[in-house]
C-alpha cells in the first residue's frame, strides 16, 4: 500500500493520523512516516486498515455520501468498480 492509499483509508474512516496510532498503540511519530513513505507499517498493518476503509466505504454509516465514499474506493484502487473489487478482496 502506498502512503497515499494510506492516507485516503483514514480520510474514509474520518480519521486523523494521529487518531490512528492511539487506536492501534502505536507512537504517532511512526505512523507519520508510514504516511511519508519514511517507513513501512507490517503488511498485516495496511491488509487490516484497508479492510476498516473498505468496510465503511461498503457500509456507510447513515446521511454518508454514497457517491463520496464510491469515489474514494475509485481513488484508493485506481479502477472503475473499485467496490466491488474490495468486498471481493475482503472475502479472500
Amino acid at each position: 500500500m502506498t502512503p497515499e492509499q494510506r492516507r485516503l483509508c483514514i480520510e474514509i474512516l474520518g480519521w486523523s493520523q494521529t487518531r490512528f496510532a492511539l487506536f492501534i498503540g502505536r507512537d504517532p511519530a511512526t505512523v507519520r512516516r508510514w504516511f511519508t513513505g519514511a517507513r513501512e507499517p507490517e503488511p498485516e498493518m495496511d491488509d487490516w486498515l484497508q479492510a476498516r476503509a473498505l468496510d465503511m466505504a461498503s457500509n456507510p454509516y447513515p446521511g454518508c455520501d454514497l457517491t463520496e465514499a464510491h469515489r474514494r474506493l475509485v481513488a484508493l484502487y485506481g479502477l472503475p468498480g473499485a467496490l466491488e473489487a474490495g468486498i471481493r478482496q475482503i472475502g479472500t
